[in-house]
């Protein structure tokens, strides 16, 4: 399913960018987010890793890009978070996901991903290392932001190139900068 990298940002094995979820698909999963995001960004594969317990995998077959994977191993979940180029937190403000700790936050972050995350509160505490938004539409400009950041030109001119910042030698690349290569 997921292709090895090429250059900057991931790609399917159809040869599409990677707007990723690993997540338990359950009652706090918004389906109508993510097919947004997948009519929003048609040439990029939203994929969804993990258990579907709410049937959002049949609610929207019909959407050609939307990939679910089902539950995978944990040890393999490293390889499909090294394949996005976005990671997606595609929870609805319910009383449940108001009172989570998303953990899934932490591990996009420790893997560099740039992360668009529905605004909970818990989600405050990453600043600006996150990119928030509380309406469906903030969500997919979120998104394009972050696409940007990964690397994505959505006119098909394939990756842009990236500003320093003159001060540190890194790349500029939205609300953080990865460290130096080596």
């Amino acid at each position: 399913m997921v292709a090895r990298r090429r250059g900057r940002g991931s790609k399917d094995g159809c040869g599409r960018r990677v707007v990723g979820a690993s997540v338990v698909v359950g009652e706090g999963f918004e389906v109508e987010r993510v097919e947004a995001v997948a009519q929003r960004f048609p040439d990029c594969c939203v994929l969804v890793v993990g258990s579907d317990t709410t049937s959002a995998a049949e609610r929207l077959r019909g959407v050609g890009n939307v990939v679910f994977t089902g539950e995978v191993p944990y040890g393999e979940l490293p390889y499909y978070l090294y394949a996005f180029d976005v990671a997606l937190l595609p929870f609805r403000v319910i009383e449940l996901t108001l009172a989570t700790n998303p953990v899934k936050v932490y591990e996009y972050l420790s893997a560099g991903k740039p992360v668009v995350a529905v605004d909970l509160p818990e989600i405050a505490q990453f600043a600006d290392l996150v990119y928030r938004a509380a309406t469906r539409e903030a969500f997919l400009a979120a998104v394009a932001t972050a696409m940007q950041q990964a690397g994505y030109d959505a006119s098909g001119g394939g990756p842009r190139p990236l500003a320093s910042q003159p001060e540190t030698g890194r790349q500029a690349t939205g609300p953080r900068a990865p460290p130096p290569s080596t």
